[in-house]
C-alpha cells in the first residue's frame, strides 16, 4: 500500500473518536474500552463506514502491555491487538476501506525522569505492532504522543514489524509563550524533523486541540514538510459536567474544517467527541478538496 497513491485516488477521510462512540454505548468509566465486544466494535466501525470513513482505526489505542497491566491482563496484549484487528478487518471486508493499527502512549516515562529505558520502549511497541500486522491491519497510526523518544520507539517499533506505511502523530496544545508544545516541551517544528528523520510516511496531529485551533497548526506543519499530513482534532472545546465530558460545538463547523483541508492537509479524521455526523461531514469536504484539486 502506497499511501501517496492512496491520496491521490481520494482515499483521505478518517473515522472518529472510538472511545465517545463505546461511552454512547454504555461503556463504564474506568472499563478497559479494548475488551469491548466484537459486535459492539463492528457497529461503530460500519457506523463510521457508512458515514464516509475510507479509514477505520482498530480499538487498540491503550492495547499495549504498561496499559493492559493495569487491568490485569498484561498478558493477553497480542491477543487483544490481534483480536480487534481482525474485527476492523470483518467490518472492512468487502469495501474500499483500510484499516489502521492503532498505538497510543503507554503512560510511562523515560530514564531519568521515569523508570522506562528506550529499549523497553521499543519492546513494547513491537509487541503491538506484530499483533496488529498478524491480525490484518493495512498501516499503523501512532497517536497522541506526547515525548520525542516515544514516538521515536513506535516508529522504530512498526518499521522492523510490517513494510506497511506508518502515520505519526504527536498531540499539541498551545503554550503559554504563543505557538504549540506538547506536554512535554515538544514543538512542532522538533516533531516534524524526528518524523521525517525517522521515515514516518505521514505526519499528523491528533486530540486537544479543537478544529479552529489545528487549522494554525496545520499550516505550520505544512511549511515543515513535503510529507502527507493527517490532522484528527476533538470535536471542540472540553466542558466537564456531572463528571463527564462534553465538547461544545464549533460555531461554522463547515467553514472551520474546510479551511482545515485548505491548510494542506491530505488526510483527516476524528478524535475524542467526534461521531459519525462529523465524519460525514468531513468526508463531503475532502471528496470537494479532492475534486478541486482535479480542475
Amino acid at each position: 500500500m502506497n499511501i501517496s497513491e492512496m491520496i491521490h485516488k481520494g482515499m483521505r477521510c478518517f473515522d472518529g473518536g472510538t472511545g465517545t462512540m463505546l461511552m454512547k454505548l454504555g461503556l463504564e468509566i474506568g472499563g478497559c474500552p479494548e475488551t469491548a465486544p466484537a459486535d459492539v466494535m463492528l457497529s461503530i466501525h460500519n457506523a463510521y463506514i457508512e458515514a464516509g470513513a475510507q479509514y477505520i482505526t482498530t480499538n487498540t489505542f491503550g492495547a499495549s502491555r504498561p496499559k493492559l497491566a493495569k487491568y490485569d491482563l498484561a498478558e493477553k496484549t497480542a491477543d487483544i491487538s490481534k483480536r480487534n484487528t481482525e474485527t476492523a478487518r470483518r467490518a472492512a471486508s468487502g469495501k474500499n476501506v483500510f484499516v489502521a493499527g492503532d498505538i497510543g502512549p503507554t503512560g510511562e516515562i523515560i530514564e531519568p525522569y521515569g523508570s522506562f529505558a528506550m529499549e523497553q520502549f521499543i519492546e513494547v511497541f513491537t509487541e503491538q505492532a506484530l499483533a496488529l500486522a498478524e491480525g490484518g491491519a493495512d498501516l499503523f497510526i501512532i497517536e497522541t504522543m506526547a515525548s520525542k523518544e516515544e514516538l521515536a520507539a513506535a516508529i522504530e517499533a512498526c518499521k522492523s514489524a510490517a513494510s506497511i506505511p506508518v502515520i505519526a502523530c504527536m498531540t499539541f496544545d498551545r503554550a503559554a509563550q504563543g505557538g504549540f508544545k506538547t506536554m512535554m516541551g515538544v514543538t512542532p517544528e522538533e516533531a516534524l524533523s524526528l518524523m521525517q528523520s525517522s521515515h514516518a510516511d505521514v505526519c499528523g496531529a491528533n486530540c486537544t486541540l479543537s478544529p479552529t485551533d489545528m487549522v494554525e497548526l496545520a499550516q505550520q506543519y505544512r511549511a515543515l514538510t513535503k510529507l502527507p499530513i493527517l490532522m484528527q482534532p476533538n470535536a471542540g472545546k472540553p466542558r466537564i459536567s456531572n463528571g463527564k465530558t462534553f465538547y461544545d460545538p464549533i460555531q461554522n463547523i463547515e467553514k472551520v474544517l474546510t479551511d482545515l483541508i485548505a491548510a494542506g492537509v491530505e488526510l483527516a479524521g476524528g478524535c475524542c467527541g467526534t461521531d459519525p455526523e462529523y465524519i460525514r461531514l468531513l468526508r463531503k469536504i475532502l471528496d470537494r478538496s479532492s475534486r478541486e484539486k482535479l480542475q
